[in-house]
């Protein structure tokens, strides 16, 4: 298990996998002054972390919205630290846990008698994607401290992802090698059933695109197959080519080494973009600029709509969900 703790006391990190799932939780206690940077800090270390998941909880010494995380005193809080906490969010897909479930509630974390003021500091914020696991998330008394401790109630369950529709990748369309198998096949099932007087040209045309289905999704498979090994190759090649350029010190046998190097990433670069276009494609994001964002970026949001389109649990009334597979499509059937 990963963890990191910084020198200071302030942040906690670690990586967690729990029944399938991989999480990565944070805990923190902001400086109590405007200090964007511990912040920037903060989600520069998540970088670090592999979980497919995100909950930070604890005290950020800010409250996100004015109007109804805070009463009394002046209506300001830090707001540079607050600017980047939202422009964080809004790239990592987290949201304030307490207010998606509680979108109109005015309750406060902490307080201060003289002058009166009641402020939410504390708060879990959390991938949105993960918000179909949250059953609860409250605010309690806390014991000893002039703050509330802040709850947060998760099941983990794993509901497993079925093979779902397929549809046609639409780059193979590019591909010289998959038009002619298409062609070909075509024309052989055309010929194969030139005689038959039992099919007509509606059920021909469907009997031609359940093959071309079958063709391609076998295709499609051994294609990706050969890239994923030819990734592979060349990241071990690029790694022997930058150990053996340190060790050698001829210019020939350096410069030589160096045209080799750079072949080998321009067409492992190539790889990557194949690759960040399709997901760009799958996460049907509106607009783009090149470069403005890395591969990783798109994978998280196209694995984000696939969690989003999956029903991971039912409520069934004030008190009852349910959050397995058969119980939410037994609920579904009786509705």
């Amino acid at each position: 298990m990963k963890t990191y703790i910084d020198a200071s006391g302030r942040l906690i990190l670690c990586d967690l996998k729990a029944n399938g799932k991989n999480l990565t939780l944070a805990n923190i206690y902001a400086p109590n002054e405007d200090d964007p940077a511990f912040f920037k800090c903060l989600f520069d270390h998540l970088q670090d972390f592999q979980g497919d998941e995100i909950i930070i909880g604890g005290d950020f010494n800010l409250f996100l919205d004015v109007e109804k995380d805070k009463k009394g005193g002046l209506a300001k809080t830090h707001r540079n630290a607050q600017k980047t906490i939202y422009e964080i969010c809004e790239n990592r897909d987290i949201v304030d846990a307490w207010r998606v479930l509680n979108p109109d509630a005015r309750r406060c974390t902490w307080r201060q008698p003289r002058p009166e003021i009641h402020c939410r500091l504390d708060f879990f914020l959390v991938s949105q994607s993960f918000l179909g696991n949250i059953n609860t998330a409250d605010i309690l008394p806390g014991f000893k401290t002039d703050h509330s401790m802040i709850t947060l109630n998760i099941t983990l369950h794993s509901n497993p992802r079925g093979p779902g529709f397929w549809k046609l990748n639409t780059s193979l369309l590019s591909d010289t090698e998959y038009i002619g198998l298409l062609k070909q096949t075509i024309a052989q099932r055309r010929e194969e059933y030139k005689n038959d007087e039992s099919i007509n040209p509606a059920l021909l045309w469907d009997m031609i695109k359940l093959k071309v289905r079958e063709k391609s999704l076998s295709f499609a498979a051994a294609k990706k197959r050969r890239t994923t090994f030819k990734e592979q190759d060349l990241e071990k090649r690029i790694a022997f080519l930058e150990r053996a350029r340190e060790l050698f010190h001829s210019a020939i046998h350096r410069l030589s080494l160096a045209e080799q190097l750079e072949s080998c990433k321009s067409e492992f670069e190539q790889i990557i973009r194949w690759r960040t276009q399709g997901a760009i494609l799958r996460c049907k994001v509106k607009w783009y600029n090149e470069s403005e964002k890395n591969t990783k970026y798109f994978l998280n949001f196209e694995k984000r709509h696939c969690k989003l389109s999956t029903i991971t649990q039912l409520k069934i009334n004030e008190h009852e969900s349910v959050t397995s597979d058969s119980d939410i499509l037994a609920k579904c059937e009786a509705f």
